[in-house]
């Protein structure tokens, strides 16, 4: 098959799937019978090893006749089920247009939750696949993608079954919110976790109040930070001042923080090198975060991007700022009024192992039109910069 299908092929190592269903597979392509009725089965009873083999065997045509219209119904099935070489094959098919229509939204979503789970070979391809299409999208499609990706994202992702031994964040706790998951749960999550490593500087408490975190849920955050203080507030009883609206149910964020700077933002002995064939977790950052998604991609930058923070070596956190700066102009045709805006970025990428900050970038920048692709831009070839020596 011509595209991206057929390099994807190449390169999916099988041999992660169930080794039962691998076998079956390797037999069935030979045109074993008894093997292909078995993987049929097996496929049918909702095994999502053997729905991803048994959509790769009608993408290769061996042991069965070759039917794009069947590999996606199988791949759709196992990717639902989060089999990663299922996920990665129904983003190239859409990406294609072969056996459904090529919807670039949809091919960014499933080859993005693919590369999340896929091993280092298949990493580079998907990565490449995910550059090419990135090219052909807006920002906006690149947002509605990953926020598609998310809410497919395992579980655990959103918390509604965290693992006790991956301690609860500021953002696993702005996702789970943004999933739609009531307060309740997420206030039951973080009362049963054996960890939190929740922070209070004030641009957490910045993202706190913009994502609308409700009120008991950041109660119970405060109340599991072993005794940090909590914003605006310290008494047990004493209720947390709250916006102005307070039907949004959210915290305003306290003028004088009084919490100290947690361990995992400290520098270190780390360098930015390390971050070569890395994954990159990234926080949400007022949507200034899909511009640096795609800034990574178009300046070619050496790491993937993951969604889900437990699998990354590193995470880009910051804060984003976006204010009315009045006007430039004088309303004369030559000079009409355009209305200003102040930028203001502030990103670093933190290394997951050692807490320590290995690369640092701030930009303030005024202008009449959207700065946000260009400040994303500048902090990507920043650290283009530092990667790659200089040359005379």
């Amino acid at each position: 098959m011509a595209g991206i299908l057929v390099l994807l092929l190449l390169a999916l190592g099988m041999a992660q799937a169930q080794q039962s269903a691998a076998d079956l597979h390797d037999a069935a392509s030979k045109g074993n019978k008894v093997a292909l009725q078995q993987l049929r089965n097996r496929a049918e009873q909702g095994d999502a090893g053997a729905q991803s083999h048994l959509g790769w065997m009608y993408v290769e045509g061996k042991g069965v006749h070759k039917d794009m219209v069947a590999a996606v119904n199988w791949f759709r099935k196992a990717a639902e089920q989060g089999d990663t070489e299922a996920q990665i094959g129904l983003g190239a098919a859409y990406n294609d247009g072969e056996g459904v229509p090529k919807d670039y939204v949809q091919a960014y979503m499933w080859l993005t939750l693919g590369v999340s789970g896929a091993t280092s070979g298949e990493q580079t391809l998907v990565s490449k696949s995910l550059e090419s299409l990135a090219r052909k999208m807006t920002p906006e499609q690149i947002a509605e993608s990953r926020a598609a990706a998310i809410s497919k994202a395992p579980q655990r992702n959103r918390l509604d079954a965290p693992d006790s031994k991956t301690p609860l964040t500021n953002e696993m706790i702005i996702r789970m919110v943004q999933s739609g998951v009531p307060s309740d749960v997420i206030t039951r999550t973080i009362a049963a976790a054996d960890k939190a490593e929740f922070t209070f500087l004030p641009g957490d408490l910045d993202l706190i109040t913009r994502y609308r975190v409700p009120d008991d849920v950041f109660k119970a955050m405060a109340a599991k930070s072993n005794g940090r203080p909590t914003p605006e507030f310290s008494q047990p009883n004493q209720a947390p001042a709250v916006a102005a609206q307070p039907a949004t149910n959210t915290f305003s964020a306290p003028q004088t923080p009084t919490t100290p700077q947690p361990a995992d933002v400290r520098p270190g002995k780390a360098t930015l090198a390390a971050i070569v064939g890395a994954k990159l977790f990234i926080e949400p950052m007022e949507g200034f975060e899909r511009y640096l998604e795609a800034a990574i991609l178009s300046k070619k930058l050496p790491v993937t991007v993951v969604i889900e923070r437990a699998r990354a070596d590193f995470v880009a956190r910051g804060t984003w700022r976006e204010l009315d700066g009045g006007f430039s102009g004088n309303g004369s045709l030559v000079r009409p009024l355009r209305t200003r805006k102040n930028y203001s970025a502030s990103v670093s990428i933190v290394d997951l192992k050692s807490s320590a900050i290995v690369f640092s970038f701030a930009a303030q920048k005024s202008g009449s039109r959207d700065l946000s692709k260009e400040i994303a831009e500048e902090w990507a070839t920043k650290i283009l910069g530092e990667l790659l020596p200089s040359r005379k």
